[in-house]
């Protein structure tokens, strides 16, 4: 239901699925400062494909990647560039690439075009350039270098995060301690966010506060601050800005704060909604806001003015909501499902009128969630089921593998409430319930190949999800008592 920040891509892994080359975009010479930045992977013999991520190359490394039809087998060239101010940067690599399956991650470090290599030296003729890529022309590298020559600058390839194994799992409490019993209510955590740092920890309950905790080796730690958006006891959400200095908090009172993180200094207050806050979610380069009240109200907002773009009310009420955080600036890609209705809706709401797309599914949709990219779907049904759905392009969404299955018809069906990817897509993880008195369940499914890849029952119906961008942690919100589950090896 939250846009992930952060630009990366998935695969289908299956006969006829595609393929995927990962890399990670870093600024090598000092001074770069780009806001996107351009990745192609051009098979031998075949025609690059280029796309394009909105980056903050002063916030840290892009993991990212480029999706390439099945069929394409071994050397692949890629590419990374864009231009700032002070002219072009381009890194340059390669990969060998095996038919739908995802490639080893390529590091490729921007320099300045036509500038001198680290060393403020010349590189030599047909050598390899300073970022480790491959030479010019489709020259072929030499060979080792003899003693007293040049050295070999290529770069290893570095291997994806695992997630989490979901077996060491601390509870916390997000208000006072609660014991959980049949009839227990207490706070419900209806919203978690990491900061993209990964050095915090956010919590927002129905008791009308964000609570923050420090993010440690040791586990989480109570910061000892909080805010409090609107009246007490009604839900809070929050979502950050890409590079993590803004955050967005909603209220119950219909308002939206616009706060500088880490310091929770208010920069802006938006306001104009009839009832509190249920989904906020930054666009890619953190220049509009969508708003969602509990009276189906959505705002899109300039931020830099905090003026209202635009403004609509949804037909019927809503079960799930996914903001895009990929694709084209232009474009603001939501994914909604409807409460008791079946299917999902796609919506480009920077499109005037907004571009509506109804996708067919056989029964209510529970959950939906946007890849890093936004070329995926993940999608949980009301048989309990998750699949992945192809939506790169949003006119015709096609559904394709299950990320698990649908329990026998002999058992509860555990439905997912919120869903998240990890920040390079090959992983989904999802918070689920069994009804409000039930116990819960995180369930964590790989992207390539698909399928269920652990689970943990969790004390308390988990309602909200997050995964740190590090791959490293997860954490979940209970239903009720201000549960806070938090999974990390």
């Amino acid at each position: 239901m939250r846009a992930v920040a952060a630009a990366a891509l998935l695969a289908l892994a299956c006969s006829g699925g595609k393929s995927l080359v990962l890399v990670e975009v870093s600024a090598g010479d000092p001074g770069i400062a780009l806001t996107s930045v351009e990745i192609s992977a051009a098979p031998a013999g075949d025609d690059a494909v280029t796309r394009r991520f909105d980056w903050n190359s002063g916030g840290g490394p892009l993991q990212a990647g480029v999706y390439l039809p099945g069929s394409v087998e071994g050397a692949v060239s890629v590419r990374a560039s864009g231009s700032d101010a002070t002219g072009a940067v381009e890194a340059t690599g390669q990969v060998s690439v095996k038919p739908g399956q995802v490639s080893e991650r390529v590091p490729l470090v921007l320099r300045r075009v036509g500038g001198p290599p680290p060393d403020g030296g010349s590189p030599p003729d047909g050598g390899p350039p300073p970022d480790g890529g491959a030479p010019p022309d489709g020259q072929a590298p030499d060979g080792p270098a003899s003693e007293g020559g040049a050295p070999d600058t290529a770069q290893p390839d570095l291997p994806p995060l695992e997630p989490p194994s979901l077996t060491r799992c601390t509870v916390y409490e997000h208000a006072a301690p609660c014991t959980l019993t049949s009839t227990a209510a207490g706070v419900g955590v209806w919203e978690v966010v990491f900061s993209p740092d990964g050095r915090f920890l956010l919590t927002g309950g129905d008791d009308g506060r964000v609570k923050i905790w420090q993010v440690t080796p040791a586990g989480l730690v109570d910061d000892n601050r909080s805010f409090m958006p609107g009246p007490p006891n009604r839900s809070v959400h929050m979502a950050f800005s890409q590079d993590g200095t803004r955050l967005a908090v909603g209220g119950g009172d219909g308002t939206v704060a616009i706060l500088e993180f880490p310091k929770m200094t208010r920069v802006a207050t938006l306001m104009g909604h009839p009832a509190g806050i249920i989904y906020v979610a930054f666009s890619n380069d953190a220049s509009r806001l969508v708003s969602i009240d509990s009276s189906w109200n959505l705002k899109l907002w300039n931020l830099a003015t905090t003026k209202e773009l635009k403004a609509f009310t949804f037909p019927t009420d809503l079960h799930s909501y996914s903001l895009s955080p990929g694709g084209q600036p232009a474009s603001l890609w939501l994914a909604t499902s409807d409460n008791n209705g079946t299917g999902f809706v796609l919506r480009d709401l920077a499109a005037d009128p907004v571009t509506v797309i109804n996708a067919s599914v056989a029964m209510e949709v529970y959950a939906v969630a946007f890849s890093p990219d936004g070329q995926q779907l993940a999608v949980d049904t009301a048989d309990g089921r998750m699949t992945l759905w192809d939506v790169s392009n949003k006119m015709r969404p096609v559904e394709g593998p299950a990320l698990w299955a649908a329990p026998p018809a002999t058992s509860n069906v555990l439905i997912a409430t919120e869903a998240v990817f990890s920040t390079d897509g090959r992983f989904v993880a999802a918070s689920g319930s069994l009804g409000y008195t039930a116990p819960g369940d995180i369930k964590l499914a790989q992207t390539v190949p698909p399928g269920l890849k652990g689970s943990v029952v969790t004390d308390s119906a988990a309602m909200s999800i997050d995964w740190s961008r590090d791959g490293k942690a997860i954490a979940t919100g209970s239903w009720r008592c201000g549960k806070v589950t938090f999974c990390r090896d």
